[in-house]
């Protein structure tokens, strides 16, 4: 079993090639060969051998038939030309610098690149509130939000009946309803309203009040400890706090530190068969989700929705911290406004959230502006979305064994996710292939090859698709067309990967919590990997240099730091001075985001180096982290890392939270007796996996980038243990502080 298939060099394999590496022991030699992972013992069989031949026959004749099917299908495929129309459509320039002699930019959509930027999706709107009632008008029969009915609570299991569909015209008198009782509050226009609860439709509806009302929303990770809550509630001065129940008890922790909150409201837990009494937070009032609306009524006096401007503010968001306590980001109602619009610039052409009949699954946190911009995008735009929870999207001891999962009940058609859940896809996937007959896997690296070159020439492989790999797209239910990721960097060979098994898109984008996660995304007729696309219709991007890594907009490639302006870039941050996060050129006020891009000549934007991410190493080169990470989360050994780079340090380190299934067959295979605890303990299993990332990573790493010592973990990292952030990203810091005696009893 391997996670290292080589798309780019067209020799891909669903369990890939490995280097020929020999470890002895008393008892067995273990030696990995081109194909896959084969325990040689001294006395292998004749059988065996014949076994293989009959093996190698069946895999010559596979590649005969083929070849056959090639020769019937050449004339009627040149005669439609449907692969040479994607390969130009690919190929075609999708964003160019407005002035053709400065590759610094600023670079722009073809869309608007001598037109203005993109503002609004509806002219007429001047707030997000107005937009939801310009797009309720003609749509409040229609079935928008999906939520599903939990029919009996047996011990811990969930026996799960079906979605139940909300329209327009429900979700609208809820948000009514959600107004009103903030009114009874007497909150005026400025006042904040905290959300702190995990993703749930009633998340968006007080979001959509808010913006009725002009209460700016504070947003803040559910995950987050009690000092960052306390920290962003105070900053802000929030009025009203709405959470979870199973939030409660670490509000109280803080209960005599928000003093500024009048009035907490909190969701039920919708999987505890009891309610518990509701817990004193110091006195203040506290009241269900259910009756708060029940106890709301109209006020006297009705807000005027046109007093709320586009310059007002809509979201204070907290980012989740990745190296101190979070920061607001503002957002106004013009900054999401265009967002919006910016994400609609492939309309009509089949991609993301453009077809009439998706259907969406929201699961990732609503405090991510990824995640709250795509709910808000289908809310406008009339796509179905159903909510889903970590604990019931998949099979999880969680549910009944009556019972499916979200995912295969919703069956959704779109779905938006991180870098670490397709890594984590590929990672059980490939496992499961692990425990497969060697011929069987051999079969697959096959059709894997077949489907992956018949992909980069433009064609379509329905009859390995109807056999074999719509198989794998079961885990999401099976009706998956287009998988949108962001948030981190996603290896070329897990997103060739996730196209092959998964879904037949799988899009990269590039944005920021200060762009209202809109910056670059991939255009629907792009088809290779790597790239994050092109920029949206809603700003523009101009590559500022830096001298001290080399990048420079007159490399061979157009290189710098990403610098974005635009009607959805934010105003600053909350109770911060700004200013040095800002620079001018040109009379244009841009953001400097600290990602180091490179452009094409075809306007693609690549993400290849972050400023705060790049460590200087004793000998005087740099080390770009994040890079070096994301190649490394595709040895079949790895499922998260960290890599230590330090100026006292003349090569890299690496902390390697090491895949359960591959130790355990690789103990097993040594010889070596132990938990999996004590397996990553052990210094022959360690040299071993630090000796194969070395050779898996020889062509894709330079020498100076690939780690030298290795560290395994055997837990994971989770927002929970504090070493991830909800959005999954590294928290480097905490995790080099947790983990110090470990670094420096290797680097001794």
């Amino acid at each position: 079993m391997n996670r290292f298939i080589k798309a780019a060099e067209k020799s891909s394999h669903l369990v890939g090639p490995r280097r020929s590496l020999v470890y002895s022991t008393s008892q067995v030699v273990t030696t990995f060969d081109s194909k896959s992972l084969q325990q040689t013992a001294s006395n292998t069989s004749s059988s065996e051998n014949n076994s293989e031949k009959v093996v190698d026959y069946g895999i010559t004749l596979l590649k005969g038939i083929f070849a056959v099917s090639d020769a019937i299908a050449y004339i009627p495929n040149k005669m439609s030309g449907k692969a040479s129309k994607r390969l130009e459509a690919c190929a075609s320039i999708k964003a160019a610098p407005v002035q053709a002699n400065n590759p610094s930019g600023p670079w722009r959509n073809l869309n608007v690149l001598k037109g203005e930027l993109v503002t609004r999706m509806y002219p007429d709107c001047s707030n997000l509130y107005q937009m939801w009632q310009k797009t309720c008008q003609d749509k409040l029969t229609q079935q928008i939000i999906g939520v599903r009915e939990v029919k009996q609570i047996i011990g811990t299991q969930l026996v799960l009946g079906q979605y139940n569909w909300l329209t327009y015209q429900q979700i609208n008198a809820q948000i009514t309803k959600i107004a009103n009782g903030l009114r009874n509050l007497d909150l005026v226009k400025g006042d904040k309203v905290v959300i702190f609860a995990e993703t749930r439709y009633e998340w968006l509806m007080t979001a959509i009040a808010c913006f009725k009302e002009g209460f700016p929303l504070v947003t803040i990770y559910s995950t987050l400890g009690e000092k960052a809550l306390a920290h962003a509630i105070n900053e802000t001065g929030g009025k009203v706090l709405v959470t979870n129940e199973n939030q409660l008890k670490k509000i109280q922790q803080v209960g005599g530190q928000i003093g500024s909150i009048r009035k907490i409201v909190c969701f039920e837990d919708r999987f505890e068969a009891d309610k518990k009494e509701l817990i004193d937070i110091n006195g203040i009032p506290t009241e269900r989700y259910e009756q708060f609306l029940k106890n709301s009524f109209a006020p006297t006096k009705q807000t005027n929705t046109t007093d709320i401007k586009e310059d007002d503010l809509a979201v204070l968001m907290y980012t989740s911290g990745t190296s101190s306590l979070p920061k607001g980001v503002k957002l106004s109602h013009g900054n999401i406004m265009s967002g919006l619009k910016g994400l609609r610039a492939y309309e009509g052409l089949g991609g993301f959230l453009d077809r009439p009949n998706d259907i969406f699954c929201c699961f990732l946190p609503t405090a991510h502006v990824f995640e709250l911009a795509i709910e808000l995008q289908c809310l406008m735009s009339g796509v179905k979305m159903g909510y889903s929870s970590p604990s019931t999207l998949t099979d999880s001891p969680r549910i009944h064994p009556s019972c499916q999962s979200d995912l295969a009940c919703l069956k959704p058609t779109t779905m938006i996710v991180v870098p670490a859940i397709l890594n984590k896809l590929r990672s059980a996937v490939e496992d499961k292939l692990a425990l497969l007959p060697n011929w069987f896997r051999k079969v697959l690296d096959v059709c894997y090859e077949r489907k992956s070159d018949k992909y980069d020439v433009g064609l379509d492989t329905p009859f390995l698709d109807l056999f074999i790999f719509n198989k794998f797209k079961k885990v999401l239910g099976g009706n998956v067309n287009r998988i949108t990721c962001g948030g981190a960097p996603l290896d070329p060979d897990t997103q060739r990967f996730t196209k092959m098994c998964f879904a037949p898109h799988c899009d990269l984008g590039w944005g920021m919590t200060e762009s209202v996660a809109v910056g670059t995304f991939n255009h629907p007729h792009d088809r290779k990997e790597g790239s994050a696309g092109v920029p949206m219709d809603s700003l523009e991007i101009i590559l500022k240099p830096w001298a001290e890594g080399k990048y420079f907009p007159t490399n061979e490639k157009a290189q710098g730091e990403i610098c974005i302006h635009g009607p959805n870039v934010f105003q600053g941050y909350f109770n911060r001075d700004s200013e040095d996060d800002f620079i001018e050129i040109n009379g244009k006020r841009y953001f400097m985001t600290g990602d180091i891009g490179e452009f094409c000549p075809q306007g693609n934007l690549s993400i290849i180096d972050r400023k705060k991410d790049l460590s200087k190493l004793a000998c005087g080169e740099y080390v770009a982290l994040g890079k070096v990470e994301s190649k490394l989360m595709a040895n079949s050994f790895v499922d998260n890392v960290c890599v230590v780079a330090k100026s006292s340090m003349s090569y890299c380190l690496a902390l390697v939270v090491a895949n359960k299934t591959s130790i355990l067959q690789l103990g097993k295979q040594l010889g070596i007796k132990g938990s999996f605890e004590e397996l990553c303990n052990n210094e022959m299993i360690i040299n071993f996996v630090r000796d194969d990332i070395a050779e898996s990573m020889e062509s894709t790493l330079k020498k100076f980038e690939t780690p030298k010592k290795v560290v395994l973990l055997s837990s994971a990292w989770t927002p929970a243990n504090g070493l991830v952030t909800d959005a999954l990203k590294l928290k480097r810091r905490i995790i080099e502080e947790r983990f110090a005696d470990q670094i420096d009893t290797r680097l001794l």
